[in-house]
């Protein structure tokens, strides 16, 4: 699986590293959102409060990670684009 085009792969390092990570986080979100909606369905109480604290980690990383970049950047990372 390749997160960045070939296209892509010609950014600056920084702008690369920022759409990857971005992409794999929020491919693991999706993941856990569905895994989530499954576990209601099955009404697996154990199994759903360890998937909910998994997105919830997830959520925390993906704003941590926005505010490293404004930090290292003095940019926002935009919900509307994936470098920012």
């Amino acid at each position: 699986m390749r997160l960045l085009s070939p296209e892509e792969r010609a950014l600056p390092e920084l702008d690369r590293l920022t759409l990857a990570y971005r992409r794999l986080l929020r491919q693991y979100q999706a993941h856990a959102a569905h895994e989530i909606e499954i576990l209601r369905a099955l009404d697996d109480r154990e199994a759903l409060i360890k998937e909910e604290i998994k997105h919830g980690m997830l959520k925390a990383a993906e704003g941590m990670f926005a505010h490293t970049y404004w930090e290292v950047t003095g940019r926002r990372l935009s919900d509307d684009t994936d470098a920012g």
